[in-house]
């Protein structure tokens, strides 16, 4: 409320009186407005910019010096009066609640959202977990963190950026609890408890394989598989161990879930010079198993998780005697879904079916004297029909009369065993 005083104050034995206000137009609002009550007051002190007045009504008042006439002084006396502003006070309250509802509109109908857990991929040591990019609205982020078991583990690096984890160090079988914690300038804001249960030693499905180069690399480890073609076969019979395994889709690039690097050279594929890949720096860097291909076999031979520390490059892995009949035992058994099936009974075509008119019968008399005619033969003889049939039929293929092991027997003649 702007309040408008007029203080008057004797000068020289005469009385002056002065307006003051505290805003812009308090000389014209005092001069047009209504007259208001008129009070009058003794100076007592003036200092810092302070008026002590005193007055009968009021016996101790702070009054601000700059509104008073110029030259009062201790005992000076002053009559102020003081009436209402409505305009003003209309203006400046229409003005703030203009201020509240642009407020609301800005930061008070939109809040930052709880960010949604879900589970990436789990292992018999790991979880890897996702959520989708941060709404934080018009807040400002604190922090984001992560939980297991109601327990803070660590705050989540560039969470702005970052939208999933991978935590080691697990429990084999055995359930936990994961949930992140949202902290804004809007608030906290908790995601749902995600549980989960990490696999057992015999679950396979939670492997996923980066492949490398896998040159050099072959049934027992020599140095004659080394071409293209049996580069090719070992890794089509790893992606077909991977499938039968339940593993996820091996990949040919690193990822946050990726569980183990297979190679057999640590050079990217396809290259001629010397270095390391950088997948494979990539792997030692992210602390990733780096295996030779013959733990992919070892795996699906026992049908369980196989340590990997004797399937490292340097060291010379213990099924390297059975690589080959394992890649051969494979893709044997992988053969048949190869092929097309056969066709079924309604693409065989139809066979020719022809009518023979039975003979006329013939009627004995004993009256008659002439000698009965044997039966007439047909135009065609029953015999050449069938065989006409039988060699139609023997045209259609007969694919269940392929045997898929005798296939792998011959391959295993002409690949010589090189352990």
């Amino acid at each position: 409320m702007a309040a408008v005083t007029s203080v008057v104050a004797p000068m020289q034995k005469s009385s002056a009186s002065v307006s003051a206000a505290a805003g812009a137009d308090t000389a014209s609002a005092s001069a047009e407005g209504p007259k208001g009550d008129l009070y009058t007051f003794t100076i007592g002190k003036v200092d810092a910019g302070m008026a002590i007045l005193i007055g009968e009504r009021a016996s101790l008042i702070e009054f601000p010096s700059i509104l008073l006439p110029h030259g009062v002084t201790s005992g000076s006396v002053v009559n102020i009066r003081v009436h209402r502003n409505e305009a003003e006070e209309q203006r400046q309250r229409t003005e703030f609640e203009e201020l509240q509802d642009d407020i609301l509109r800005a930061f008070g109908q939109d809040s930052p959202k709880s960010p949604q857990l879900r589970l990436r991929n789990v292992t018999q040591t790991s979880v890897t977990l996702e959520w989708d990019r941060l709404y934080l609205a018009t807040a400002t982020l604190i922090s984001l963190d992560i939980y297991r078991n109601n327990q803070r583990l660590a705050p989540i690096p560039s969470p702005l950026h970052n939208t999933s984890t991978k935590l080691s160090g697990l429990d084999v079988n055995a359930e936990y609890t994961f949930h992140l914690v949202l902290r804004t300038t809007a608030g906290t804001f908790p995601s749902p408890l995600l549980r989960v249960r990490t696999h057992d030693i015999t679950d396979t499905s939670g492997i996923a394989v980066c492949f490398g180069s896998l040159s050099g690399s072959g049934g027992g480890g020599g140095g004659g598989e080394g071409s293209a073609g049996g580069e090719n076969e070992l890794e089509e019979a790893a992606r077909e161990a991977l499938v039968r395994m339940g593993a996820r889709e091996p990949t040919e690039r690193i990822q946050i879930e990726t569980t183990h690097f297979v190679c057999s050279d640590p050079r990217d594929r396809g290259s001629i010079g010397g270095g390391q890949g950088a997948m494979y720096t990539k792997a030692m860097q992210l602390n990733i198993p780096v295996v030779q291909p013959h733990w992919v076999f070892a795996c699906y031979d026992q049908k369980r998780m196989v340590p990997t520390s004797a399937y490292y490059l340097e060291n010379d892995p213990p099924n390297a005697a059975t690589m080959r009949e394992s890649i051969q035992r494979i893709l044997s058994k992988a053969a048949p879904a190869a092929r097309p099936p056969p066709p079924s009974s309604k693409d065989v075509p139809a066979l020719p079916v022809e009518v023979i008119e039975p003979a006329e019968p013939v009627v004995e008399c004993a009256q008659t004297t002439q000698p009965v005619e044997p039966p007439v033969e047909p135009s065609e003889p029953v015999e050449p029909t069938a065989s006409k049939a039988s060699s139609e039929f023997s045209e259609v293929p007969i694919t269940e009369t392929i045997e898929v092991t005798h296939v792998g027997d011959e391959s295993d003649e002409d690949v010589p065993n090189n352990t």
